[in-house]
């Protein structure tokens, strides 16, 4: 949990443009999609954290490959996001979804694959890169909902 005090300020602009998408007046069904999906870091980094270190404890028997391990939070909370909104996205336009899955799983997949303990996926620029997705995406996310609205 080392890391949890130097992630803490990166969830910020995620707070704040998830709820602000979450609290509109109207917010349709898309515009609650993406905040479900702007505000996931929130949950997602702290599990994450948690799996990474418990993936270098020394009584760790690796039944579960770490890339697998650490993906989970990621994965899991998009899968349940997409499961309790799959009956109010019909008919909402499929790019925008597309759009924000893909995001979605480019801000994961940065974080567990830049975390790994040889890091053979990409070393300091991965990192960096997983540091700024999730504000990355919720200005995304913002953007395309005022495009919605607009």
């Amino acid at each position: 949990m080392v890391l949890f005090p130097f992630v803490l300020p990166l969830l910020v602009l995620p707070l704040i443009i998830g709820g602000y998408l979450l609290s509109r007046s109207s917010p349709s069904p898309l515009t609650h999609f993406m905040a479900l999906l702007t505000l996931k870091p929130l949950l997602a980094t702290p599990l994450w954290l948690i799996l990474a270190q418990l993936s270098v404890m020394p009584f760790w028997t690796h039944p579960i490959p770490d890339v697998l391990l650490q993906a989970l939070p990621g994965i899991s909370l998009t899968l349940l996001i997409v499961w309790v909104c799959r009956a109010r996205l019909k008919g909402q336009p499929v790019g925008i979804i597309t759009t924000l899955l893909v995001l979605d799983t480019l801000r994961w997949g940065s974080t567990v694959f830049s975390y790994t303990p040889d890091r053979p996926f990409g070393g300091e620029s991965l990192f960096l890169l997983s540091l700024a997705m999730p504000s990355i995406f919720a200005v995304v996310a913002w953007l395309m909902s005022r495009s919605l609205s607009g």
